[in-house]
């Protein structure tokens, strides 16, 4: 399909399904080549890729050069707009770090909101590192705590292993701090029955009191 139909909608949405279905590298591979042949404009499943690539790209130079082609693309869209707008800041402040100039990047950081999804990640770091280097070990830390209590990630982890070490805290300490976050966000959930699918029976939430439950939900149509 996209070799003898390569200007076709059939063809952007080959690529978008192979790219869902490849790992990289090759599926970074498959975005670019939408990214490049398939305006987003144009093509509906060119969009819908770009919107997955820009989530797998951690770092703000190139989160920020996929924005803004699709800024280019679709300039009503809000959301894109938005996401040039966080990617410039951490862009910036990424460089002023790496000039030493941490105040300078911390002020960039503090006036930018920290992004949704995956892009939070590199902004608790940024944001931690101008801490740091502007003399604010103990605030570094606490923004760390507070996105790996919220959203766990081993770059932020490692992260905040190392702050915790600069300031003499200890494993069972940097633990405790962050399920004093969790706890005090966490709230109890509605309670509930279902009709069990083995025998029939009510199953309800109370049931299961003091322990883990996973809850699923899909249609099966």
């Amino acid at each position: 399909m996209i070799q003898k139909f390569p200007d076709s909608q059939a063809a952007a949405e080959a690529l978008y399904h192979l790219a869902s279905e490849s790992s990289n590298p090759e599926r970074r591979t498959y975005f670019e080549r939408l990214r490049a042949n398939y305006p987003a404009d144009k093509f509906g499943y060119a969009s819908l890729a770009m919107s997955d690539f820009y989530g797998e790209l951690t770092r703000p130079s190139e989160a920020l050069s996929l924005a803004k082609d699709m800024q280019r693309w679709l300039p009503a869209s809000k959301t894109w707009t938005q996401r040039v707008a966080h990617q410039e800041a951490m862009a910036r402040a990424e460089t002023l770090i790496t000039e030493r100039q941490f105040a300078e990047a911390l002020d960039v950081i503090q006036k930018t909101k920290r992004p949704s999804g995956s892009h939070g990640t590199p902004w608790a770091l940024l944001k931690a590192e101008a801490e740091a280097g502007a003399g604010q070990l103990d605030q570094a830390y606490t923004t760390l705590v507070e996105s790996v209590a919220a959203t766990p990630d081993d770059r932020v982890r490692a992260a905040l292993v190392k702050y915790r070490r600069a300031l003499k805290k200890t494993s069972e300490e940097m633990d405790a701090d962050l399920w004093r976050i969790r706890d005090a966000a966490s709230v109890p959930a509605m309670a509930f029955e279902l009709t069990g699918t083995r025998d029939g029976k009510l199953v309800r939430l109370s049931d299961y009191r003091g322990r883990v439950v996973l809850l699923a939900f899909w249609f099966p149509g």
